[in-house]
């Protein structure tokens, strides 16, 4: 209930929330004295949101002008150097004159040819791309696949990918996000393929705060999915995502939530076919052993230190199709490889 308790504060702060607890004993001593605590909470969070938003602005604002600066100066220095250039052009609404011109030029606003020394505006998703760039730098291995074991070949850890926050969930329906939109889907499935489509789209929707996927929210990210070229698409085979680089026939691994993994999959976002690899393992390593016995190694192999509920149900579902296979018989009640 700890552990709960604890990953429930850190998913939740990390998806941008401020957390204010209140403890029954105080509660039960001066809920009057509680109660201003909390508004004094609520009104604190108001005021370091409206903060953060002043902060972006100003941020934004400043980039725009040193970007508008820059290009200014690169144009005017190309425009001294080259004697050749027609500096004739009449001054758009708004253009402030120079001062005094060199000779046989006006004191209108000079206009040069583009060259790749200009420094071109940009927009704001230009911005965005930066800020992207520096984000992903600090998170070396963020596009890396899930890496192997090295005391078992047939075993992985599984990386959760980071979650970002990148905006609110009304920001997310703007043109401006679909790039950002697209370079998150694509990452998450470069780095946890193969994996449940809900759970990839799950992944993305949290960087804008959402809390679960809503129908308008799934339907942008299958058309943004639907738009990907050809050399990003993923293979869509029953609702999992695989890497164009993955063969599920060929798929023999099954992947455990690493020990710093604050976000373990549930039991019903591993993909049977783990389900399936780990449990072929715990039999291959046990030559053979009853059923139940078969469900608990096989639970416990994919980091659940029990198998009830859903975790029963889905380990169940990954043996059936191992049995189903052929590649395991139950006989006298023990689960053994075929001979």
């Amino acid at each position: 209930a700890r552990d709960r308790d604890r990953n429930r504060e850190s998913v939740l702060a990390m998806l941008g929330w401020r957390l204010h607890r209140i403890w029954s004993g105080d509660w039960w001593l001066d809920p009057q004295r509680e109660l201003d605590r909390i508004e004094a909470a609520i009104r604190e969070a108001h005021a370091a949101r409206k903060a953060m938003k002043a902060t972006e602005a100003l941020e934004s604002a400043a980039t725009s002008s040193d970007t508008i600066a820059t290009a200014d100066a690169s144009t005017d220095g190309n425009a001294a150097a080259d004697p050749g250039v027609d500096t004739t052009t009449t001054p758009s609404a708004g253009t402030a004159e120079t001062d005094a011109a060199p000779d046989g030029l006006t004191s209108s606003s000079i206009s040069v040819p583009a060259t790749n020394d200009v420094a071109a505006p940009h927009d704001e998703d230009d911005n965005d791309k930066v800020e992207d760039d520096e984000t992903t730098a600090d998170d070396d291995d963020a596009d890396e696949p899930n890496s192997a074991s090295d005391s078992n070949p047939g075993m992985q850890v599984y990386k959760t990918t980071p979650v970002k926050q990148y905006g609110d969930p009304e920001s997310f329906y703007e043109n401006k996000s679909r790039r950002r939109i697209r370079e998150m889907l694509l990452r998450v499935i470069k780095r946890e393929a193969p994996i449940q489509l809900d759970l990839a789209r799950r992944r993305v929707v949290a960087c804008w705060g959402f809390a679960r996927v809503t129908s308008r929210a799934q339907a942008l990210l299958d058309e943004i999915l639907a738009e990907l070229p050809a050399q990003d698409q993923p293979r869509l085979i029953d609702g999992l995502a695989w890497r164009i680089d993955q063969n599920p026939a060929e798929y023999a691994l099954f992947r455990t939530p690493g020990e710093d993994d604050e976000q373990p999959r549930k039991a019903e976002d591993i993909p049977t076919i783990e389900y399936v690899n780990a449990a072929l393992m715990v039999i291959t390593q046990q030559v053979g052993l009853p059923m139940e016995a078969l469900v608990r190694e096989t639970a416990k192999l994919l980091g659940f230190s029990r198998a009830t509920g859903k975790v029963l149900e889905c380990a169940q579902a990954g043996i059936a199709v191992l049995m189903d296979s052929g590649r395991c018989v139950e006989k006298d009640g023990m689960v053994t490889l075929p001979r």
